[in-house]
């Protein structure tokens, strides 16, 4: 660095002393007596050139690295976030916050001006990144092999759901009913409040982790370990020759009466078909499977159960659309998921880290604004019960129920891979709660208001058209929205 700029930045440092001095990076005050030293450490400094001076510089330095991070890429279907390149946008930011921290001891202290604005960001850049390393697929801040050790227990299904009778039948769409039989004469021997429940369903939108179906035979486990599991099913006019492996557990510990505050633990399981007729259960990962980023859906720990179809079993055991008590079972279901509070995944998952709740409450909502979003169509009467529902943070506040943020709160490649069944309609899990009428509850808003209200929330957390929007502001330290 020639002397003359090195001595401009010099002085600079001595203007800036007191309080405004905590704006400056060390490089820029080490080896005051020795301009070789300092030219060399302004040099290396992590935080990238020109070092930032001041909050004004820091400012810009956070705004690039926000801009970074929330690069969108544009598909057939429009503007959305590659979820993956995002992790590893998140895994070079925080590797540079590391440097900056050790080489500048102090420098990011959330005490500090700089360290409160940069707060949000580093944490994001901490939750986002576990993913962009491959024995990290689960997102979580210990290894996917680690996790399983840790929990198989908890995710170790009880001993008649793991049985060769059960498991055979359960993966033969022509036994079905014999495993329904089986848990029934298994709970005849149960108190009624240990009783397993069983939902045969099509799921709406989501296809089990082998990408094969969207058929459910359905378990639920009372207890400590409470479970939540899922046989991966053919369902009527699929074909008979395809195989099925995925089973998915979810499962909450500690006692029932502490609902919201239990540990959630996530595992896909497999079926593996032996060639003495043997169904061998391993989990996806010990198979070789890989694993998913499973909260990056599970906002709560169990996701509400809206089927597409129910089904009942008709005197051949074969699955037939159900017509008497449908929606009676996903009820009683529903209303023990709704006590399940936010995801906790034993402190190796930060939910909040990913950033700020979809409708946020208080935030400032003009006519103007909401038309742009929703459609300049829309009359005053609609657009008032629009923004009247427009504040799921309510409710979705991260200790009351589960919030909803990236990536879930955003337009991204995860949503591809949710469609539906018959129509292959896309529908990303949040939209279509929404557009449903699933959410929020007890609203009577027409069909169009609700299409309205998506598009209004959507753009409102992120707006890809000029890069503004809640999660913005949050990353930069512009908005208390938590």
């Amino acid at each position: 660095m020639p002397l003359a700029p090195l001595r401009s930045r010099l002085v600079l440092v001595v203007a800036l002393a007191g309080a405004a001095a905590l704006a400056v990076p060390a490089c820029l005050t080490t080896g005051a007596a020795d301009p070789e030293a300092a030219a060399s450490a302004a040099a290396s400094c992590p935080c990238e050139a020109p070092c930032p001076g001041d909050a004004a510089a820091w400012r810009g330095w956070a705004e690039d690295r926000v801009a970074d991070l929330l690069t969108t890429t544009v598909r057939a279907r429009g503007e959305l976030f590659e979820v993956a390149a995002v992790a590893a946008r998140a895994a070079t930011l925080h590797a540079t916050f590391a440097r900056i921290e050790e080489r500048h001891p102090g420098r990011l202290d959330p005490a500090t001006p700089i360290g409160a604005r940069l707060a949000n960001l580093r944490r994001f850049a901490a939750a986002v990144r576990w993913t962009s390393d491959p024995a990290h697929e689960g997102g979580l801040s210990i290894p996917d092999a680690d996790y399983l050790a840790r929990v198989r227990r908890a995710a170790t299904f009880p001993p008649l759901l793991r049985s060769q009778p059960f498991l055979r039948a359960v993966s033969d769409p022509a036994r079905y009913a014999e495993a329904v039989a089986l848990i029934d004469a298994h709970n005849a021997t149960l108190p009624e409040a240990a009783r397993f429940t069983v939902l045969l369903y099509r799921s709406a939108f989501i296809r089990t982790p082998d990408r094969t179906t969207h058929g459910r035979f359905f378990v639920h486990v009372p207890g400590d370990p409470e479970q939540w599991i899922q046989f991966g099913i053919l369902t009527p006019g699929m074909d008979e020759a395809l195989t099925m492996h995925s089973v998915s557990v979810v499962a909450l510990v500690g006692p029932p009466e502490a609902a919201g505050s239990r540990e959630a633990v996530l595992v896909d399981w497999w079926r593996v078909y032996e060639d003495d007729g043997t169904i061998r259960l391993g989990t996806r990962l010990d198979d070789g499977n890989g694993t998913n980023r499973c909260f990056d859906c599970h906002k709560i720990p169990v996701l509400p159960i809206h089927p597409d179809e129910e089904y009942d079993l008709d005197d051949a055991g074969r699955l037939v659309p159900k017509l008497e008590g449908r929606g009676e079972v996903p009820a009683r279901l529903n209303a023990l998921i709704a006590e399940t509070g936010s995801p906790d995944a034993g402190g190796l998952f930060d939910p909040a880290g990913f950033g700020p709740a979809l409708g946020p409450v208080g935030r400032a909502r003009p006519d103007a604004l909401l038309r742009r979003w929703c459609g300049a169509t829309v009359d005053d009467a609609s657009l008032a019960r629009i923004r009247e529902a427009m504040d799921c943070s309510s409710c979705h506040d991260g200790e009351l129920v589960g919030r909803h943020n990236f990536p879930q709160a955003v337009a991204s490649d995860q949503d591809l891979g949710l469609f539906h069944p018959v129509s292959e309609e896309r529908m990303p899990i949040a939209k279509v709660y929404v557009e449903r009428g699933l959410m929020p509850p007890d609203s009577d808003l027409t069909p169009a208001e609700r299409r309205a209200l998506w598009a209004c929330l959507q753009a409102e957390y992120f707006d890809p058209t000029d890069g503004s929007g809640v999660l913005r502001d949050w990353l930069l330290g512009d908005s208390t929205a938590d």
